[in-house]
């Protein structure tokens, strides 16, 4: 996965924004409440509380490609398949990597 490392300090802009300018201030208003999304998830995690990650990340899923994030989208599918699955383990991971993406998130 060498190839992921080097992408992985590459920011991550909104698709939506790039293809429409005027969905700046709806974009950031997503990208303002992640914090508070991450802080939930976290909490879940480390609770190892399966049931509430599923459905957090699964929300967050949903949210984050309509916004622009599809790379989010699919990070946070894996999260909620492994929340489905009861792997905590490759839940904490899909936490670690999707909070490593988050980190990187502009607006444009």
């Amino acid at each position: 996965m060498s190839t992921g490392q080097n992408q992985s300090r590459d920011p991550i802009p909104s698709e939506l924004v790039q293809d429409d300018e005027s969905f700046i201030e709806l974009v950031q208003e997503f990208v303002d409440g992640l914090g508070a999304r991450m802080s939930e998830l976290e909490h879940a995690v480390q609770a190892q509380n399966m049931a509430e990650l599923r459905a957090l990340s699964h929300t967050l899923k949903g949210t984050a490609g309509g916004y622009g994030y599809p790379t989010l989208t699919t990070q946070a599918a894996q999260l909620e398949a492994c929340a489905l699955e009861g792997q905590v383990d490759a839940a904490r991971e899909a936490f670690d990597t999707l909070q490593d993406m988050v980190s990187r998130v502009v607006i444009r």
